[in-house]
């Protein structure tokens, strides 16, 4: 019984810091990260573009930035928009 009471201790824990990890600042060992949106992670050294749909990035070198970017299988449809599924871009070609 401990055991069960443990593990759902363990799981509610889990669903509370993930419901509020969107609103949350993170300190990291690169300082502060940025607050981000639906679908985005923090990082401290991403290339300085993002992935899109249909646009080419740019080349920036080795430099890196500290931002929010789409989390794993997600891409931006355009500039500065909301980070989708990668299945949404087929759909939005024409």
């Amino acid at each position: 019984m401990k055991l069960v009471i443990a593990v759902f201790a363990v799981v509610a824990m889990v669903l509370v810091q993930d419901s509020y990890a969107q609103f949350a600042v993170i300190t990291t060992g690169c300082g502060v990260l940025p607050k981000c949106g639906v679908n985005e992670v923090a990082a401290c050294c991403e290339p300085c573009y993002s992935v899109y749909c249909f646009y080419i990035n740019r080349n920036c070198g080795k430099n890196c930035v500290k931002a929010c970017y789409c989390a794993l299988g997600f891409v931006q449809m355009k500039p500065n928009g909301p980070c989708v599924p990668k299945l949404m871009c087929a759909k939005g070609k024409k």
